[in-house]
């Protein structure tokens, strides 16, 4: 069944409080693009019924869901299942900006809404969509959103709420995201929070097969591989 939103959270931070943010984002979206209840919003695992395959459930949503809201927490960017979650819409981001007339549409479908602050703020990957959370109020911005319900300002917490809605409800008119067709296996996918890349230098070796090695030369006039490779 296609959703209009991923819900994506680190479980260990799941609470009454995330719980009343999720349903009532749920409410809202319905309000604000009158799809049917029943697509509106996916959150594991309460999603996942006993006896369903949890991998092929997940693996359905990822693929045909339009926008992903992320709940960031410092669990959430430690979560190897979040970054899965986080680059699979990554991924299909940047591939409909490939596609043919797409190059200048905004494809806004990644919401990074933050629950606690991370020590250092958000991780890189989801920083360039920040502006996701122009509106919001102040004691948003200085504290996160479970802040706002544990303190109860119910005014702040539906302000989020709204423009929250309201900004899901732009982006899948402006971006219609296509579904994939298929998912790889989930333990392939990639966390975006997790890459090498992003952990420090690649460890590498050379190997060189020619005859003359290191002193070889692919062009007569040109540096040899040792200069080349600057070793």
């Amino acid at each position: 069944m296609p959703y209009v939103c991923f819900l994506s959270y680190a479980s260990v931070n799941r609470t009454k409080f995330m719980d009343k943010f999720m349903h009532e984002l749920t409410q809202s979206v319905m309000d604000k693009t009158g799809e049917p209840p029943p697509e509106i919003a996916f959150f594991a695992p309460s999603e996942i019924k006993t006896g369903q395959e949890w991998a092929e459930v997940l693996g359905d949503a990822l693929r045909t869901s339009k926008v992903i809201v992320c709940l960031c927490t410092p669990h959430y960017f430690s979560s190897q299942y979040c970054g899965k979650e986080a680059g699979v819409f990554l991924l299909r981001r940047d591939e409909f900006r490939l596609l043919p007339g797409n190059q200048q549409r905004k494809a806004g479908v990644v919401f990074p809404i933050v629950w606690e602050w991370p020590v250092g703020g958000l991780h890189n990957t989801l920083e360039k969509f920040q502006n996701s959370q122009e509106g919001f109020p102040k004691s948003y911005k200085e504290n996160g959103l479970n802040a706002i319900l544990r303190m109860r300002r119910e005014a702040d917490f539906q302000k989020v709420v709204i423009t929250l809605a309201l900004q899901i409800r732009d982006a899948i008119q402006e971006t219609r995201l296509p579904d994939w067709p298929q998912l790889p296996p989930f333990d392939q996918i990639e966390s975006v929070f997790h890459q090498q890349a992003n952990t420090g230098r690649y460890q590498y070796g050379l190997a060189f097969l020619h005859p003359q090695g290191a002193e070889w030369k692919p062009f007569p006039s040109g540096p040899s591989l040792y200069e080349l490779c600057g070793i």
